[in-house]
């Protein structure tokens, strides 16, 4: 049996947490707001929450994209 990569579970529990986060906020938030509650809320560091969420919105595979006006903001692509 494989030992599960933990690179793949941080993926997961970002990724896990960002759309139930986005489904909370109306689709669709501030990327800063979203990398402040989900260090707090997985009791992660800050800039491996962003590299993770940066690799979150590049994976073509789900729904969480990253758009930028003013600022920078992710939402839910349905």
């Amino acid at each position: 049996m494989e030992a599960p990569d933990p690179e793949r579970q941080k993926f997961d529990r970002v990724l896990k947490k960002t759309q139930d986060l986005l489904e909370k906020n109306g689709w669709q938030m501030k990327k800063d707001d979203a990398v402040r509650t989900l260090t707090r809320e997985l009791n992660m560091d800050e800039d491996d929450v962003r590299e993770t969420l940066d690799k979150v919105v590049a994976d073509p595979h789900n729904n969480v994209k990253k758009g930028t006006g003013a600022h920078e903001f992710i939402y839910y692509q349905k």
